[in-house]
């Protein structure tokens, strides 16, 4: 299952059965990237509860983001210092680049509305797809898209399909969505200074210059 091709989702079941729940595991996250596209393509909405920001989780769906009509992502944790370091490490290579500018614009453009919530200590990351495929779909688990999320084991998460379990998880987001605080200013705010270092010209002596002459260096674009 630990592949980037979609894994079929099971849609809910008929008669009143419980819908059905899918398990995906992985050494890294591109199966659950993949899933998660597919939910994304089924949706117009989102609701992501995250216990902290995920640049590479971000980072790495713009295009589906940018098709939504609406996004809500609420943070256990906010860090400045760990933001700033992961948005200016994407701003080094000119795919992190392009994605931090779209993820800027969609964050500034109001489509995307981010808060925080540290008191409220949810477990574990959970994601709601309003309306996919009729009752709408969930993720739960693990949403680190990157290789390992920074974890050893193997990347976790199920994805559920109506029922009830689908209608709690709502009640529970919009519960801890109503005690968070804004923070989408200041997440826009990291992702553009990260974007205008990348620019600045950066002074630097190369190697093997004649007499140590120091060359302007300008970041690729």
């Amino acid at each position: 299952m630990d592949s980037s091709t979609p894994t079929p989702i099971p849609h809910a079941a008929p008669h009143g059965a419980p819908p059905p729940a899918l398990l995906l595991v992985g050494s890294d996250g591109a199966a659950l990237r993949a899933t998660f596209r597919t939910l994304l393509g089924e949706a117009r909405q989102l609701d992501l509860a995250l216990t902290r920001v995920r640049l590479d989780t971000l980072g790495s769906i713009p295009d589906e983001l940018d098709a939504l009509d609406r996004v809500r992502i609420v943070l256990g944790e906010l860090r400045a210092e760990a933001l700033d370091a992961e948005a200016h490490s994407l701003a080094v290579g000119a795919s992190g680049r392009s994605r931090l500018r779209r993820l800027a614009r969609l964050v500034g453009g109001g489509r995307v509305e981010v808060r925080a919530a540290p008191l409220a200590g949810w477990s574990p990351d959970f994601s709601i797809f309003p309306g996919a495929s009729g009752r709408g779909a969930a993720m739960v688990g693990s949403h680190a898209f990157g290789r390992g999320g920074g974890l050893d084991g193997p990347v976790q998460a199920v994805v559920l399909r109506g029922g009830g379990e689908l209608d709690r998880l709502g009640e529970a987001f919009s519960a801890i969505w109503a005690r968070a605080h804004e923070v989408t200013p200041a997440i826009e705010t990291v992702l553009r200074r990260a974007l205008r270092w990348s620019s600045v010209p950066r002074v630097a002596e190369r190697p093997g210059a004649p007499g140590g002459t120091r060359h302007v260096d300008r970041a690729p674009r």
